[in-house]
């Protein structure tokens, strides 16, 4: 019975559901960088008009924030002697997990391998987790990156030039984007819509949304604009300003709201929490497994189902204004909520009882290289209105 709940479930509804107002950050919160007067890690709460400090970030210089693998609290980059990456988990003192000598790097990414990709400068770097080893070299100015959801790819911003950078996953090539955008201060991918969202300071156009399928880019007036975000499920942008705003800016690029913190603040990086409870391992050789760990606190001794689709777009649109960036074709349909002998392994079963699990696929050898594969999940959980929980979306690029 459970099987085809899930499947039945997971193609009609979700609903996000309104964290609780408690003193750590849940799911859906806002974990911001601030680098003004109020220095440090905050994070916002639903019934909270304020910003609550992460008790031990004041001190950090913190440069970006990023969900840790599988939902394992955010990953803090700061540039505190050269440069250093800290552990922030709810309720809990940031500990350090590494630093980096002789590297002060700007930004983070995780790639499909497990690893961490660092923008520092003159070079891009690798964190293993034990090592930190370069990767690809120049040019100068690197500064903000992100990892493409649709190719599987990086995007990199430069400066001073304001020319964003697509740095081709395989090759470790370059190639260029966009060039002439101005001071950038941020970058994010949106699954929803497929565009790379870019900050920038020094204009009153400070939100920029562009597509590598058109040459006509999204253009949003926000002055100090110095962080950008997306939400994975709606495709919102969170745009965090210098002068401690943050606004939120439909998939379209119209703005619906906007909160301000206070002057004190300048908001240097954005993230949100419990956005990565699926984080998909898998090297792109040929006859690859591909580890799936999947992390729902929320939802903890429940049911759970993976599906894996070739294509993030057209999602499924859900009535409460979330899309699943699975398209429903027929490798959807042949893998959701079933574990196939010889490809598909746990991707049905009982979440343990702090809402984790694993699963496996294997790629045939036979699979041809350059094919993508786009890797989701759901939790039922009676307790959330519509009884499921969702994840974030992953490519692995063969």
């Amino acid at each position: 019975m459970m099987r085809p709940l899930v499947r039945a479930t997971l193609a009609v509804v979700l609903v996000w559901s309104a964290p609780d107002a408690t003193a750590q950050p849940a799911d859906g919160d806002l974990v911001l960088v601030s680098v003004g007067a109020q220095q440090g890690v905050f994070h916002t709460e639903t019934r909270l008009l304020g910003l609550r400090t992460v008790q031990g970030t004041t001190t950090l210089w913190p440069a970006a924030v990023v969900p840790g693998f599988a939902n394992d609290g955010m990953l803090v980059l700061t540039t505190l002697s050269s440069g250093a990456l800290f552990r922030y988990r709810a309720n809990a003192t940031p500990s350090v997990v590494t630093t980096f000598a002789s590297l002060a790097p700007r930004d983070l990414a995780l790639d499909q391998d497990g690893s961490f990709v660092l923008a520092a400068s003159n070079r891009i770097v690798r964190w293993d987790g034990t090592t930190a080893t370069d990767w690809v070299n120049g040019p100068l100015g690197l500064d903000r990156i992100v990892r493409d959801g649709d190719t599987g790819d990086f995007v990199v911003t430069r400066q001073p030039q304001g020319d964003l950078l697509r740095l081709d996953r395989v090759t470790g090539l370059y190639s260029t984007i966009a060039t002439n955008l101005g001071t950038l201060t941020g970058i994010a991918y949106n699954p929803i819509t497929g565009r790379i969202a870019v900050s920038r300071f020094g204009t009153r156009s400070g939100l920029v949304l562009i597509s590598s399928r058109s040459s006509s880019p999204i253009v949003v007036g926000i002055a100090n604009a110095g962080a950008v975000a997306v939400h994975p499920w709606t495709g919102e942008h969170l745009v965090g300003t210098y002068d401690g705003r943050v606004l939120r800016v439909a998939p379209d690029g119209s703005i619906t709201s906007t909160r301000s913190y206070g002057a004190g603040y300048a908001f240097r990086d954005i993230a949100v929490w419990g956005s990565r409870n699926l984080s998909a391992v898998a090297s792109g050789q040929r006859a690859v497994t591909i580890a799936i760990d999947l992390r729902f606190p929320r939802s903890s001794a429940r049911s759970y189902c993976v599906a894996m689709s070739l294509a993030n777009r057209p999602g499924i649109a859900l009535p409460d204004g979330r899309t699943l960036s699975l398209a429903p074709d027929a490798l959807f349909f042949t893998t959701v909520c079933r574990d196939l002998p010889g490809l598909t392994q746990g991707f049905v079963g009982i979440l343990d009882r702090a809402g984790s699990a694993t699963a496996r696929a294997t790629v045939p050898s036979t699979i041809p290289s350059g094919i993508r594969f786009y890797i989701g999940a759901a939790a039922v959980n009676p307790s959330l209105p519509t009884s499921l929980d969702i994840s974030n979306v992953e490519v692995v690029r063969r």
